[in-house]
């Protein structure tokens, strides 16, 4: 099954963000299925992974959502 969607680059907050030996920089994500679709069709959301430890209560760690692709042919 594929998904499209959208990640809000204004969600990903500066501390979230890693770089790799290379200099690039990355957002560790987890996606998860929605228990029920949204009133929008998404099946799933995108949350920035951190953590359990380093998880704070008072953090928004969603940044987007996903629906799943139709068949195109």
């Amino acid at each position: 099954m594929n998904y499209y969607g959208r990640i809000c680059l204004d969600d990903i907050r500066e501390e979230f963000v890693v770089k790799d030996s290379t200099g690039r920089r990355f957002v560790k994500v987890n996606i998860n299925k929605r228990r029920e679709p949204s009133k929008y069709g998404d099946t799933h959301y995108v949350k920035v992974w951190v953590p359990k430890a380093e998880r704070k209560a008072d953090v928004n760690y969603y940044i987007g959502e996903l629906k799943e692709q139709e068949d195109q042919k």
